[in-house]
């Protein structure tokens, strides 16, 4: 499925009579895409029907098969990211963690007007992106990184306002000086090492994960906060606001 600002369902490539060819299918979005100028808002959703799909086992090590491969984000994302300013795109369930995508890094080089990013079920290579100032809210759920992913999207997203990981896989430690985030809302799959928030402007916090060994919060202006942590005799905690 494939959603503009102005129309929704423009563009649906699975017909359960027809059967599925993936490469049909993103030739036909990219194609669909190509054809069009001017989005500002654009949504690229895996059917459901298709997200019920299993993929075979020799089809598994195939970059060609996922939408957030990087000729298939390249060839649209150089067409629209002149005027683009809002991108969500959810993959082909959670199968789509096999491979690395390098989605942020094309992104931050052909989309420099994006406000708000939403990823879904994918891996995701934080290292290599240019500075992504436009950007002020970032939702990553279901979603594989590198181990120091929050440094890097520390250092390429300054303007962040928002930020929710949920499900998220692989962060090993992490400092968190956003200077201008007032929303953040943190759900880690694994333990970290160390996760140290350091957020001026934060007004509202949401901890849902494992409890990094070290845990540390300074957020002055913190207001609502939600925790639901379940903390090791051996990891450190300290909250300062």
């Amino acid at each position: 499925m494939v959603t503009t600002k102005k129309t929704r369902n423009l563009l649906d490539s699975f017909s359960p009579t027809l059967g599925f060819d993936h490469q049909d299918l993103k030739d036909n979005v990219g194609n669909f895409l190509l054809k069009r100028r001017c989005i500002e808002r654009l949504r690229i959703e895996v059917d459901p029907m298709l997200q019920s799909k299993e993929v075979p086992d020799n089809e598994r090590s195939r970059t060609d098969f996922w939408m957030r491969d990087p000729c298939f984000v390249s060839g649209w994302s150089r067409h629209l990211g002149a005027k683009l300013q809002h991108f969500c795109m959810v993959d082909y369930g959670k199968q789509a963690v096999l491979r690395k995508s390098s989605i942020l890094q094309i992104l931050s080089q052909n989309c420099k007007l994006l406000k708000t990013v939403d990823l879904l079920n994918m891996y995701i290579d934080t290292s290599g992106c240019e500075t992504m100032s436009s950007l002020v809210s970032m939702t990553l759920h279901c979603v594989e990184v590198p181990g120091g992913a929050l440094d890097y999207m520390n250092t390429f997203m300054p303007k962040l306002q928002t930020m929710v990981l949920y499900g998220v896989v692989g962060v090993e430690r992490g400092h968190l000086t956003f200077s201008e985030m007032k929303f953040l809302s943190l759900g880690l799959s694994n333990p970290a090492e160390a996760v140290f928030i350091n957020l001026p402007k934060l007004e509202k916090l949401q901890l849902k994960m494992k409890c990094p060994r070290e845990l540390e919060i300074v957020a002055p202006r913190l207001k609502p906060y939600s925790f639901n942590l379940e903390v090791p005799e051996q990891s450190k905690v300290h909250i300062r606001y």
